[in-house]
């Protein structure tokens, strides 16, 4: 009850949450920058093709995967596994 009181007059006078921590973004904490989505961080992401095999069937036989390298592709939406943060124009 006291916590909330005081979150309530914090809120009041000074226009501060405890809650925001102080970020004005949640998402990437200011630092305009979070990680992908797509590829969680890792700046690439599983071959659709080949199921991350690197390898596929033609014609009855096993051969590479003309898409990726090894069963991985570069992720198209980031670099590195970092993306500009959606929600802020830092």
């Amino acid at each position: 009850m006291l916590k909330k009181t005081i979150s309530l007059l914090l809120i009041a006078i000074l226009g501060v949450s405890l809650i925001s921590c102080g970020y004005k973004c949640k998402n990437c904490q200011d630092k305009g920058i979070v990680i992908c989505h797509t590829c969680g961080g890792g700046g690439e992401y599983v071959c659709p093709v080949c199921s991350g095999s690197g390898v596929v069937e033609k014609s009855g036989a096993t051969v590479a995967c003309d898409i990726c390298k090894g069963g991985r592709l570069d992720c198209p939406l980031c670099s590195e596994g970092k993306m500009d943060c959606p929600d802020c124009d830092q």
